[in-house]
């Protein structure tokens, strides 16, 4: 079995992490490398497109769904992708 490499960069992690810790309940632990996986292989899947990683209201301070947007950009053929962190919002 031959395994891809994608090469990457992460703009904005900073501000998704800062945010993300800001609505996440404590009572609910969640592992940020998990969540930034789970963000890459959205992108992977939503090439050249925008898309949202949702956090269930359970996991949240206010019990409130929230909505984190992701912009990514790429190009298959090279398998470089570029991640863009958006903004979050309530889920509707």
């Amino acid at each position: 079995m031959m395994q891809q490499s994608i090469q990457g960069t992460m703009i904005g992690m900073d501000e998704f992490l800062k945010d993300f810790e800001e609505v996440v309940s404590s009572d609910s632990p969640i592992n940020q490398d998990q969540v930034v996986t789970e963000v890459i292989e959205h992108c992977i899947e939503n090439q050249d497109g925008v898309f949202g990683l949702i956090l269930d209201e359970e996991k949240t301070k206010e019990k409130r769904a929230m909505c984190f947007d992701f912009a990514c950009a790429g190009e298959e053929t090279s398998k470089e992708l570029v991640i863009f962190y958006l903004d979050y919002h309530e889920a509707s």
